[in-house]
């Protein structure tokens, strides 16, 4: 922001006198950061943090932080760098998020093994309620789970998407729901029979389900990408699998049904 200093002229008796205007501030980021469960079961649930700047210039790098009681632990995460274990976590920006424009916003999520939540949240070192307005520490080297997307506008989402490694049904369950274009969900080797399957526990359920554009990866293990176990009870409202699907790695192939071109 410009700094102006403006010299009004005034009149006065027997000299010319002034006023100085008062000095405008300079722009400055302030942000927050507002912790949201977004589902959960039984023995856990999936969350994320929202980091939003409402200071009236960008911010650049963050680093949120937090402790878990004991008994629970960060599972998984995506579109962050997470380091730490045990109890305490720490979540740094990556290449693509680490820009927030004056009133812009950025996400990240995680998978939470128990039914604790963050405690102690610091933003940029500062209480997440209101955060640090400097640069984030140097950050240690990404994941291996999590690699940085290659060369997207930073303020734009990852065009080939972060990794999210699912090993049970109930954190596959939150994966899904949560799941952003261009996400992949990577399967625990032999965890799992199939990709994605659906099921009829009661009438009207797992029809109607569209696949597009969806890349799989069963690890050799799986014997299709998308398994429909309800044809014959959704007559009607069909479940869809388009050709644009990709399956790798798989014991039999993409679909049992149908594909549709």
């Amino acid at each position: 922001m410009r700094i102006l200093r403006l010299l009004l002229p005034v009149a006065a008796t027997g000299a010319a006198a002034f006023l100085v205007a008062p000095l405008a501030s300079a722009a400055s980021a302030s942000l927050t950061a507002t912790f949201t469960q977004t589902s959960v079961w039984d023995s856990g649930y999936g969350a994320g943090f929202t980091i939003a700047n409402r200071g009236d210039a960008a911010a650049s790098g963050w680093v949120v932080e937090f402790d878990l009681p004991a008994g629970s632990s960060v599972s998984s995460s995506w579109d962050s760098v997470r380091t730490g274990s045990a109890q305490h976590y720490r979540f740094a920006n990556v290449s693509w998020n680490g820009t927030i424009a004056a009133g812009g916003s950025v996400s990240f999520g995680f998978n939470v093994s128990g039914t604790g939540v963050p405690i102690g949240c610091l933003l940029n070192g500062a209480p997440c309620a209101g955060g640090g307005t400097s640069p984030a520490p140097t950050r240690s080297s990404p994941a291996p789970s999590s690699p940085a997307p290659s060369s997207p506008a930073p303020s734009s989402p990852p065009t080939s998407g972060s990794t999210v490694d699912v090993s049970t049904a109930a954190q596959l369950t939150a994966a899904l729901a949560n799941a952003r274009p261009g996400q992949t969900i990577r399967l625990a080797p032999g965890t799992f029979a199939n990709g994605y399957e659906t099921h009829n526990p009661v009438a009207g359920s797992g029809c109607g389900n569209v696949w597009r554009d969806n890349v799989s990866d069963l690890g050799g293990a799986g014997r299709y990408a998308i398994n429909v176990t309800s044809t014959s009870k959704c007559a009607g409202n069909l479940n869809v699998v388009y050709a644009s699907n990709t399956v790798r790695n798989a014991t039999i192939g993409l679909t049992n049904i149908a594909v549709t071109p």
